[in-house]
């Protein structure tokens, strides 16, 4: 609720309401977030980047401070925090053609759903061609030879 609140803070901050409301992910804030957007009437995009962004987390055990919760009962409660974004959501953009076919599956309208891929400058991210490009690469990152690089996105 405290994330419904902040678009609201945001509102009077800025003297007035944004034009659109672009949200990454399905978290219970962004249902709440989506729900105080729209009751303003203001658009709301939802962008699925994987397939935990059509599954809400349950607010039920969130809410009465529950910290487990049967697997039934769990179910149903993402089926309806699932199903009320599906329904203050206006758009979907899907990164994949896959997650279009899953937000058609769960009842999101194909007219409600755009398939935008996430872009890659193949010139500027491309494996390395030799074995002295991944030195250098090694290098410019301060990274010995001898220890793992590991990536987070």
């Amino acid at each position: 609720m405290q994330t419904a609140f902040g678009l609201h803070a945001t509102m009077r901050l800025a003297g007035r309401a944004p034009e659109i409301l672009h949200l990454h992910g399905s978290t219970i804030a962004c249902t709440f977030v989506a729900t105080a957007a729209r009751v303003r009437h203001i658009p709301v995009i939802c962008h699925v980047h994987s397939s935990g962004d059509l599954q809400v987390e349950p607010l039920l055990p969130q809410a009465l401070g529950i910290a487990s919760m049967r697997a039934g009962l769990r179910r149903a409660t993402r089926a309806l925090g699932r199903d009320w974004l599906a329904r203050v959501a206006t758009h979907f953009v899907c990164v994949s053609h896959d997650l279009c076919r899953e937000a058609e599956a769960i009842g999101i309208s194909n007219a409600d759903i755009s398939y935008l891929p996430n872009g890659v400058d193949t010139r500027r991210f491309a494996p390395a061609r030799d074995a002295e490009q991944v030195r250098a690469a090694r290098r410019a990152l301060g990274a010995e030879p001898q220890h793992p690089l590991i990536l987070f996105a």
